[in-house]
């Protein structure tokens, strides 16, 4: 894919012809999922996290998937809470992620929380935006933002900086754990 190109050596590059394809349409997933009888806001997450309709079916099917998006729910709705439980979330409920070894789920997760996290920022900056255009679009709707503006956007930029860091070979139980303290101080 175009965004790993900066990942391929030069002298393969030089060899190589760049052909782009246009994205299919995420309303064309979305669309797919919900005619198929997905949930509105299970439809919107996982048309967030691919352009591949096939690839979208198959995780409808897995069923870690629907773990991960129940645990992105419970765990950004966690942020906003007084006594971000967080890490407890993590450790009980996300278990079976956490002792994962693929990678990809792990990547997928912090994808949804992303998500998340820039659809509260979206909220912030315009409190009459239309719901049904955010991924977390029932959870948001009955759980408004209660952090300032700046404490979102911290969190946003701790969720980059950790995402980053799953490319390495770490121990996901200690990046978990530094995530959400990191994350309780903001």
């Amino acid at each position: 894919s175009i965004e790993n190109a900066n990942r391929i050596l030069s002298t393969v590059k030089s060899r190589c012809q760049v052909i782009n394809f246009a994205p299919i349409n995420r309303l064309e997933i979305l669309g797919d999922l919900e005619d198929r009888g997905i949930n509105t806001e299970d439809s919107h997450i996982i048309a967030s996290l691919t352009y591949n309709i096939e690839e979208a079916r198959k995780m409808t099917n897995d069923n870690m998937t629907t773990k991960m998006i129940e645990l992105a729910i419970d765990v950004t709705l966690s942020f906003e809470a007084r006594d971000h439980n967080g890490i407890l979330i993590m450790f009980t409920k996300g278990k079976l992620l956490i002792e994962e070894t693929l990678k990809s789920y792990h990547m997928m997760f912090f994808d949804m929380l992303t998500a998340a996290q820039n659809d509260k920022i979206k909220i912030l900056i315009n409190q009459d935006v239309d719901l049904d255009k955010l991924v977390f679009c029932e959870t948001l709707a009955k759980n408004r933002p209660s952090l300032k503006i700046e404490q979102e956007i911290a969190i946003l930029e701790l969720l980059l900086e950790f995402k980053e860091r799953l490319t390495y070979n770490v121990n996901k139980d200690l990046l978990y754990a530094q995530l959400f303290t990191e994350i309780k101080r903001c």
